[in-house]
């Protein structure tokens, strides 16, 4: 009998028991209607990254310029070593305006041409003589001309002068190579000549600007290039003109840096 009690001392009473897993199951019950009704307590939080002073290292990209600079088709296009052009742009406005050209045919931006046209008549006016040598260039006549120039002077060499296919200036219809006679070729003393100067002097007066001043090429990537003039619209060209002269580049008008 005494064992029988001990027994039954050691379980609860089936009433008892109950009651147990009835308080149990309303509790359970309740704390799921609470996070039901809080469901950020679900919620993996990740702590806050402390700010930094440290200087980015990230390049600045494409992406990070304004609009005027990365559109294809704007007269503001920038195109250099780290910016290209697809493959397959094509200007939409290309003409072929006679502009004593040393080619058969040199095809440019309408706009460009009609500006182009403007300065070779003033620069006749004024007794010099204007030939250009090279205008639009498409991406696989670039190829064609980088890979030649390469293979006479070696890649390190080549690259001071001629960009490589997608990196040209020329691709954008903007750009324009000059010389001082009919049978001349593009050439640093190009600059000494009276036609050289003439352009460095007057060029931005018509919305043309000397791309790749001499001592520079730390900044545009490429060495002196007196007979290669892009054009940029005369507001760009004048106030580039007012702030360093024609010996400003476009970097560092627009204080784009590498």
């Amino acid at each position: 009998m005494e064992n029988e009690k001990k027994i039954k001392t050691r379980f609860l009473s089936v009433p008892t028991l109950l009651k147990f897993l009835l308080l149990v199951s309303v509790c359970l019950f309740c704390i799921a209607v609470y996070v039901n009704s809080h469901p950020e307590l679900l919620k993996k939080t990740t702590p806050t990254p402390e700010p930094t002073t440290a200087a980015s290292t990230v390049e600045p990209t494409a992406s990070a310029l304004p609009a005027h600079l990365t559109d294809p088709t704007s007269v503001t296009v920038l195109v250099d070593k780290n910016h290209s052009l697809s493959r397959d742009f094509v200007p939409t406005n290309l003409a072929t305006p006679y502009l004593q050209s040393t080619a058969d045919v040199i095809q440019i931006r309408q706009d460009v041409g009609d500006a182009a046209k403007s300065m070779i008549s003033a620069a006749e006016a004024a007794g010099i003589k204007l030939y250009v040598t090279a205008g639009y260039r498409s991406y696989d006549d670039q190829q064609t001309l980088y890979e030649d120039r390469v293979s006479k002077l070696g890649e390190k060499e080549a690259s001071d002068t001629t960009a490589k296919a997608g990196y040209s200036e020329n691709q954008t219809g903007l750009a324009l190579d000059f010389t001082d006679t009919a049978t001349g070729t593009s050439s640093v003393d190009f600059a000494n000549t009276p036609a050289g100067k003439w352009l460095y002097e007057n060029a931005h007066s018509y919305g043309f600007i000397l791309r790749y001043p001499d001592k520079k090429q730390d900044i545009t990537g490429y060495s002196y290039m007196p007979w290669h003039y892009r054009y940029v619209g005369t507001d760009v060209s004048n106030a580039m003109y007012e702030q360093g002269g024609s010996n400003l580049t476009f970097e560092e008008f627009y204080q784009i840096t590498k």
